[in-house]
């Protein structure tokens, strides 16, 4: 039963992904500014407003992360098509490991959702890597500062080791399904 060492791995590996994925999704950390300290932080599903000398305005840091260009919708749908496909897969994953019956076809459903999440991630931070830096947003704090410069934070680079992690867990999946078919003789020429 090497196949069920490997699908147990592959469940690993998705299941960390998926965490990274989460943090990364939901965590305010994907443009941060750099003015010295307590900067603002922009994420995709949350923000934080900064503290301190760099504080924004409550009202104008919420107007600037509802009002988002083009591209940042699309990393946004990207990352909600991924986030959600991650779920179903985890459910699916599960289900089959835990279950004694063993065949490939049963298994390659999950290996190709992999494959979608891995392209949804790749997609999602591309876009934000490619448009981020041509994208200047400036946001003036509630002491006058100016916060500027902006760069890619921890929750972008969480979800590019979350894609590392699903593009592994797909070539795990695919040797998973290799082992099912030799061990069922299927594999043989």
């Amino acid at each position: 039963m090497a196949s069920q060492n490997s699908k147990r791995f592959f469940l690993f590996l998705i299941f960390v992904g998926f965490i990274l994925t989460v943090i990364g999704f939901f965590s305010p950390g994907w443009r941060q500014y750099s003015n010295g300290g307590g900067e603002p932080q922009l994420g995709l599903a949350s923000y934080y407003c900064g503290s301190g000398m760099n504080k924004v305005n409550a009202k104008d840091c919420y107007r600037w992360f509802i009002a988002r260009e083009p591209w940042l919708k699309a990393v946004v749908a990207f990352m909600s098509i991924a986030f959600i496909l991650e779920v179903v897969l985890l459910l699916i994953t599960l289900v089959h490991v835990c279950r004694k019956r063993d065949d490939a076809n049963s298994f390659a459903p999950a290996v190709f959702l992999c494959l979608l999440i891995s392209i949804c991630l790749l997609i999602a931070w591309v876009v934000f890597a490619s448009k981020n830096q041509t994208d200047a947003k400036y946001m003036v704090s509630t002491q006058n500062q100016l916060n500027s410069k902006n760069y890619p934070g921890y929750s972008f680079y969480l979800t590019v080791i979350s894609f590392v992690f699903f593009v592994f867990a797909t070539l795990v999946g695919f040797y998973a399904i290799k082992e099912v078919n030799e061990e069922h003789g299927l594999g043989r020429a």
